[in-house]
């Protein structure tokens, strides 16, 4: 077993740099080697460089922006993905058994793996994988918020986000194309899920399955400032699902039309228009 360690040294407002020696010296009895990131992509890069060096596990020591750089290397390869929690929300891990060190240790001891699905996004003809969870609108926005400010490891950087970033909202005029036909509407928010959870532990998808080739749709619709504020707040135990201003459903693919920014695994993605799709099994996932 050949694991190679990919260190974002500044994920989690410098988390994972304060960690990640004792981290890797609990994976020193496997044939190990490690890189600290330089730079946005770099870790792309690196994850591209241990599949063409024949590494059987690449193990990522940061959060979930750092996970989805190396998905854009790693689909579609042979190569098992292995999640270490270290950033500013660390969301991708709280959908698999994967939560802390001794779990990951468990599972490479009994060197077992699954095959699990990415999501596809295609913006101005230019395609990108998330992992986890593709927002559209206001969760996008506070996004912009979290990512423009030094970040925390434990959760407040969402939470002052949204707060700041209410005062501006406006509901997103958008045109969603699924499977089943068109519909035109104001919208808060778009979930499009792969895994449950998002900022910071919040129960986005409650049903999403990261290996049933298809993608959780949730569409929180337009709503004043001090709805917004008690929808959300229904996010945080999943129970937004039910509410009768969300409509829900289950896609392979859609196209969303509008004006409204958007967001993958926790890093900021444009502005529509947008075509999504799933990749079935598209990695293998320490398990």
């Amino acid at each position: 077993m050949r694991v190679f360690a990919v260190v974002n040294p500044i994920a989690g407002g410098g988390y994972a740099g304060e960690i990640y020696r004792s981290v890797l010296k609990e994976f020193e009895k496997f044939e190990l080697e490690f890189h600290l990131t330089s730079g946005p992509g770099n870790a792309t890069e690196l994850a591209r460089n241990a599949i063409d060096n024949g590494f059987t596990h690449i193990l990522c020591v940061g959060g979930d922006g750092t996970l989805n750089e190396i998905v854009q290397a790693i689909a579609k390869s042979p190569i098992i993905l292995v999640p270490i929690s270290a950033g500013t929300g660390s969301d991708f891990v709280k959908s698999t058994k994967l939560r802390d060190i001794p779990s990951v240790l468990e599972a490479m001891n009994n060197n077992t793996s699954r095959s699990i699905d990415l999501g596809k996004i295609t913006r101005n003809g230019e395609a990108r994988y998330f992992l986890n969870i593709l927002e559209v609108g206001f969760g996008a926005q506070v996004m912009k918020r979290v990512n423009s400010r030094k970040k925390s490891h434990d959760g407040r950087s969402f939470t002052s986000a949204v707060i700041a970033s209410v005062p501006s909202y406006k509901p997103y005029e958008v045109r969603i194309i699924h499977e089943n036909g068109s519909d035109a509407m104001k919208v808060a928010e778009i979930i499009i899920a792969n895994g449950r959870y998002f900022g910071g532990g919040m129960l986005a998808a409650p049903n999403a399955e990261l290996d049933d080739g298809s993608l959780d749709v949730h569409i929180v619709k337009g709503a004043g400032k001090i709805q917004l504020l008690a929808k959300l707040r229904k996010l945080k135990d999943g129970s937004h699902v039910n509410d009768p201003v969300v409509s829900s459903m289950r896609s392979s693919s859609l196209k969303i039309e509008g004006d409204a920014p958007i967001e993958i695994d926790g890093e900021n993605f444009g502005e529509l228009p947008i075509e999504v799709e799933v990749e079935k099994n598209a990695i293998r996932l320490i398990d």
